[in-house]
């Protein structure tokens, strides 16, 4: 009987001591922005041109504090976040207010014409998604059926990777998918090829965001899968502004498991020298 629950012991604790890395299944690679305070990015008045001015504040958010928009003002992330033609972008915001055309992001290609890409909490018909410009009077919109609910918090995400002549779009909810399809060119993800300047809450036209902004993660060169992408949402932090592995997601379950691992073990050992007493 002892040693039937040694085996059945060492058995649990190697599947396990297996499983458990799957919790940190969040890739690494991540431009990651806690947005905790203002480190590594700057405010930024009514419009993106306008950097260094305006007023931030932080307040509790989802994952320690979150970056409070009043509407006013927004963030400069900073230079070329994505550089290539697949990337991703994920983050938890709580919108206080709805105007059409504000963006959560902003992202501005360099040069003439104008190329941008902006993520939208409402556009012109009540719909959340990802609208963009090509520079050459050729606009893209990618929208879910509906907008982002008022005053609570959800997790949004879109990526993008070419597929021949188009570009596949997934855009997410609380990490389920709610649009996937091909874009009409390939000008959604080609924009960004020379780099660009990122901004959250404020572009060069319209009505500043007013909301809370949190989590932020920019994948550049990579497409998350769905099962990525709720790993990005449950995980619980990083290193600001570098390449970062995510915390395991679910941090609790995490060490309650661990902790049952150290009772288990500690009950093998017990058991597995009371048995070597009783023979001798």
């Amino acid at each position: 009987m002892k040693k039937r629950f040694i085996a059945l012991s060492l058995c649990v604790i190697l599947i396990a001591a297996f499983a458990v890395p799957s919790l940190a299944a969040a890739p690494a690679g991540a431009k990651y922005f806690p947005l905790e305070d203002l480190t590594g990015v700057q405010s930024t008045g009514d419009r993106s041109d306008k950097v260094g001015s305006g007023n931030i504040t932080f307040a509790e958010g989802k994952v320690g504090n979150a970056a409070v928009l009043n509407g006013f003002s927004g963030i400069s992330l900073g230079k070329d976040l994505i550089t290539g033609r697949s990337y991703s972008v994920a983050m938890w915001v709580k919108v206080d207010m709805m105007t059409n055309h504000t963006p959560i992001l902003f992202g501005l290609a360099p040069g003439d014409p104008i190329r941008w890409v902006s993520f939208l909490p409402l556009s012109w018909d009540n719909k959340f998604g990802v609208w963009s410009d090509s520079g050459d009077g050729h606009w893209n919109d990618l929208f879910a059926d509906s907008s982002l609910p008022l005053g609570e918090w959800v997790h949004i995400a879109f990526t993008s990777e070419p597929a021949g002549d188009f570009n596949n779009i997934q855009l997410y909810l609380n990490g389920r998918e709610v649009l996937a399809g091909p874009t009409e060119r390939d000008q959604l993800n080609s924009i960004f090829v020379e780099g660009g300047d990122f901004y959250l809450g404020v572009n060069l036209w319209d009505p500043p965001f007013q909301g809370m902004i949190d989590e932020l993660y920019i994948y550049n060169g990579t497409t998350l899968s769905a099962a990525q992408i709720t790993a990005v949402m449950n995980a619980d932090g990083g290193e600001s502004g570098t390449p970062s592995t995510p915390a395991n997601p679910k941090t609790g379950a995490t060490t309650f498991i661990y902790l049952a691992l150290a009772l288990l073990a500690a009950a093998a050992l017990a058991a597995a020298a009371t048995l070597r007493k009783s023979k001798a």
